[in-house]
């Protein structure tokens, strides 16, 4: 039965992937993410947003899991600032776990999931997740994201990595091999002191 061709889990304030699909006239669902009032850290909203990519057989499920405590700066603050840390990726947890369980849903089903984060990220050591990396059907590219012409607060395009991965073969393939040429200078993200 045809269902929303797409939702998107932490889409955030813009759900780009959403607004692209509207102009394409794909059948998008909703961003589930907390700036729409959407807790994925809370069960019941977990419970029921898991309803409705069900019973609506959404065809595939964009995410966008938060990197704070998994991506790469966390490994920096895990050293200087452990509490910190802690409290960050207890927060994040559930999330991140339901993100998981959305992948393994959708794989089970026979629909398609696509998931966005930082680079090198512990997305992988979790346990949902590494259930997901041991289905063949799962497919990972690292690109930076200068080559998807992303710039920085200076204009100058911005080298962060950035790790897709699906189990849409199709998706994947088309950001093999957006890794920087080094051929421009990159903008500063880091900030600098006032």
């Amino acid at each position: 039965e045809a269902g929303l061709d797409l939702c998107e889990l932490c889409g955030g304030p813009e759900a780009r992937t959403s607004q692209v699909a509207i102009r394409r006239r794909l059948k998008t669902g909703h961003n589930f993410d907390l700036v729409c009032d959407v807790d994925l850290g809370d069960p019941m909203m977990q419970t029921a947003v898991a309803h409705y990519i069900n019973d609506n057989n959404v065809m595939i499920v964009i995410m966008a899991p938060s990197c704070r405590a998994i991506g790469p700066t966390s490994k920096l603050n895990y050293r200087i600032n452990p509490e910190g840390w802690a409290k960050s990726f207890d927060a994040d947890l559930p999330h991140l776990e339901f993100c998981g369980r959305m992948a393994i849903l959708q794989e089970r089903k026979g629909r398609f999931w696509f998931a966005e984060t930082s680079f090198p990220t512990w997305l992988w050591t979790l346990r949902e997740w590494q259930h997901v990396a041991l289905n063949p059907n799962t497919k990972k590219e690292v690109l930076h994201q200068c080559r998807l012409g992303v710039k920085g607060p200076n204009g100058l395009p911005v080298k962060k990595a950035t790790e897709v991965s699906s189990n849409a073969p199709e998706l994947i393939r088309q950001f093999a091999g957006l890794k920087c040429t080094g051929q421009h200078q990159h903008d500063d993200m880091w900030g600098k002191p006032q």
